[in-house]
This record gives structure tokens, sequence and C-alpha cells, in this order.
């Protein structure tokens, strides 16, 4: 009787577990990158640096310098340093 009752417990506290696995992984959300959106903007910067007005808009970026310091940003309330950028879970990319 007991031992019936102990694997019924298991039983059911198993089955709980996988509900709550399902119910939480359902609900994560991937964020992913364009690769070539990312590409563009980069190649835009690399190719007309100092021209900011040329900089490509497809996405929301920050440049900053080796000393840490924003060099350009094309809409505010984006990251301001790398700390921050990588705190928020944003894409560094080093060129």
């Amino acid at each position: 009787m007991k031992r019936t009752r102990f694997i019924l417990l298991l039983l059911i506290t198993f089955l709980a577990e996988i509900l709550l696995v399902i119910n939480f992984t359902g609900k994560i959300i991937l964020r992913g990158q364009d690769t070539v959106a990312v590409n563009d903007c980069v190649k835009s910067v690399e190719n007309n640096f100092g021209n900011e007005s040329a900089y490509s808009d497809a996405l929301k970026y920050v440049i900053l310098g080796s000393d840490g310091q924003v060099i350009y940003q094309n809409s505010p309330g984006l990251s301001k340093s790398l700390n921050e950028a990588i705190k928020k879970g944003d894409l560094i990319l080093d060129f």
C-alpha cells in the first residue's frame, strides 16, 4: 500500500514537472539577428566612415571608439557602453 502510494506520488510529481517545463519553454522568445542587415550596416560604416549621413539606418546601433566613448548612434536610448550592451544582450561586433 505504501509502495503504491509512493509510486503514484512520484508519477504525479513527474507529470507536474513536465507540465511546468512545457509551460515555460513555450514562453521563451529567441531574439535572432538579421545577418544580412547587420552586414549591410557594417559595410555602410566601413565605406563611409566619417560621413555619418551616409550610414545605414536599417538597424539601431551605436559605434563606440577604442576608448569606449560613443562615436555615433542612430537612435536615442541605446547602450552607451560595452558593459551596458552586454547586460542588455545586444549584438557586439569589433571591426
